[in-house]
């Protein structure tokens, strides 16, 4: 009878857990998300110019030892590009994914 309750309370606890993490999700930031100033001679890419190769880079640097406000240049098909690691912010339930607050690559392109 004891096991019933171990395994009751701890599935309460995830389940609370989980809507509670959830309910922090969906809210939109109570505070600034941090933004570092970029280059001056850069400004963010646009749709069209963002390339599978800038993809993958903003994935490396996002996923690997960086820090926020850390500025990565890089070249692509001769065109010179940066990334800067910033906290991004994606509404829960969109398209987008990671949801809520994260650590995140924004592209940007010289000139």
């Amino acid at each position: 009878m004891l096991w019933w309750f171990l395994a009751a309370g701890a599935t309460a606890a995830v389940v609370l857990q989980s809507k509670r993490a959830k309910a922090n999700a969906e809210k939109a930031p109570t505070r600034r998300l941090q933004v570092f100033p970029w280059p001056p001679e850069y400004r963010r890419a646009k749709t069209a110019e963002v390339t599978a190769a800038g993809t993958a880079k903003a994935r490396e640097v996002v996923f690997g030892p960086s820090k926020f406000g850390d500025v990565v240049p890089f070249t692509d098909g001769g065109r010179e590009y940066a990334i800067v690691v910033e906290e991004h912010w994606h509404r829960p339930g969109g398209p987008v994914k990671p949801w809520g607050i994260h650590k995140g690559a924004t592209l940007l392109v010289k000139g």
